[in-house]
């Protein structure tokens, strides 16, 4: 029988089509600090027997058009981006993953004091911006 450390809890889940979520720093986030707030996020969900995603973050540069805003950046802007592949729910279906998706972006980009970030999962990507959202296909 294998052991178990006491402060881990084994992590079930299924794989569902790709997702990611992408937030735009600001000035002080960093990806690190992104990380240790989404393993929250996902522990608060475990222990309320909620379904969550689990994936890696990574930070980057952004370049190009900003639909969200309707403009070309001038500059290249900071970025961290979650992607997975994993949901902790096996039966989990689209509405789910995206509700999970909207939750954790939002937390993120309220983090970091930012008025939009976007989600994608599958071949559909979407930017929330503020109380609205853009379908991009």
């Amino acid at each position: 029988m294998a052991e178990t450390h006491p402060h881990y809890v084994p992590i079930r889940g299924a794989n569902i089509p790709p997702f990611s979520i992408t937030v735009t720093l600001g000035s002080a986030g960093s990806a690190s600090q992104a990380a240790s707030f989404a393993g929250d996020w996902i522990m608060r969900r475990l222990y309320a027997g909620q379904p969550y995603l689990r994936g890696v973050f990574t930070e980057g540069l952004e370049v190009g058009f900003s639909a969200a805003e309707g403009l070309v950046r001038s500059r290249p802007e900071r970025v961290v981006v979650f992607r997975g592949q994993t949901c902790s729910d096996p039966g989990a279906d689209d509405d789910t993953v995206w509700g999970l998706l909207k939750e954790l972006g939002g937390l993120l980009a309220e983090l970091f004091k930012q008025r939009n970030y976007s989600a994608s999962f599958g071949a559909e990507t979407v930017v929330f911006a503020e109380s609205r959202s853009l379908g991009l296909a």
